[in-house]
């Protein structure tokens, strides 16, 4: 899923993901997002797992964040997060 997303339509891998900055993201557990401030309150993950996942085997590479879509753009990171987790269950 995950890399067949990325190229295409990278927000939605951001939110599905549960990530708003970049970098070396971790496998999101869990999120409590807050929306109006582009933040997540709560997000127990696991390391490197989200890089790894969607791109590479060495966990090196930054994943995108959701901050870079302009705020108009975005996608509910809440509805878009839990809505993905039960279709991967």
């Amino acid at each position: 899923m995950a890399g067949h997303e990325l190229p295409r339509q990278p927000f939605k891998l951001e939110a599905i993901e549960g990530n708003w900055d970049n970098g070396d993201a971790g496998l999101v557990l869990f999120s409590i997002s807050d929306q109006q401030a582009a933040r997540n309150i709560a997000e127990p993950d696991i390391p490197c797992l989200g890089s790894h996942i969607a791109k590479d085997l060495i966990c090196k590479s930054a994943m995108p964040g959701l901050k870079l879509t302009p705020a108009a753009d975005r996608p509910d990171l809440a509805a878009t997060f839990w809505g993905f987790r039960p279709s991967t269950a």
